[in-house]
């Protein structure tokens, strides 16, 4: 019953079919650090429709006018108020600096990215919505040509004077993945 290449596709979404708010890109654009109260807006737009599926105002404080690191969500979702404060916690790095992630309201778990299933109002962890993960559900072949696909992507933006090992390194990984993909399509060749 829709189980891993049965052709039927599973009731319960994916996080493929959910809207993802990530950490490490709020740190990227200045929202998350030491002594800082930052305001941002996030949109998320269907890609078939191009309608606006949500719109929210997230405020991060991180040691500035609360005692306790936090992050505030506001605005809608699917047709819902979203209304929501999640706590965040620092991770001292070995090298110095600090990480930042967001407690999962219902496991508790910290994470650095927070999915909201459709008909949802509070942005979770994957594990707490129990959502899979989008690559769980993919034929080997399409794991195969996504791998491909970065690992072709990363050689292009190496620099010439990559060390040999890392570059090799990547071109053993991008043989594997070109192995899969060959395979299938003689399998796919030999049913014409």
């Amino acid at each position: 019953m829709g189980g891993i290449n049965s052709g039927r596709r599973a009731s319960t979404p994916s996080t493929k079919d959910c809207l993802r708010l990530s950490l490490t890109d709020l740190r990227k654009g200045g929202a998350l650090k030491r002594h800082v109260w930052a305001r941002r807006e996030q949109t998320w737009v269907d890609t078939c429709t191009k309608r606006e599926v949500a719109a929210v105002t997230i405020v991060a404080d991180i040691d500035c006018r609360q005692p306790t690191l936090s992050i505030t969500i506001k605005g809608w979702a699917f047709n819902q108020r979203i209304d929501q404060v999640l706590d965040v916690v620092a991770q001292p790095q070995p090298l110095g600096g600090e990480r930042f992630y967001a407690l999962c309201p219902f496991t508790g778990q910290r994470g650095t990215a927070l999915y909201l299933p459709v008909g949802a109002n509070i942005f979770a962890s994957a594990r707490g919505w129990c959502v899979p993960y989008a690559s769980t559900r993919e034929r080997e072949v399409a794991r195969a040509y996504r791998r491909l696909h970065r690992a072709e992507e990363r050689l292009f933006a190496m620099s010439k004077y990559t060390r040999k090992p890392t570059r090799s390194a990547l071109e053993n990984r991008m043989m594997e993945a070109a192995d899969v993909v060959g395979r299938w399509e003689e399998q796919m060749m030999a049913h014409w």
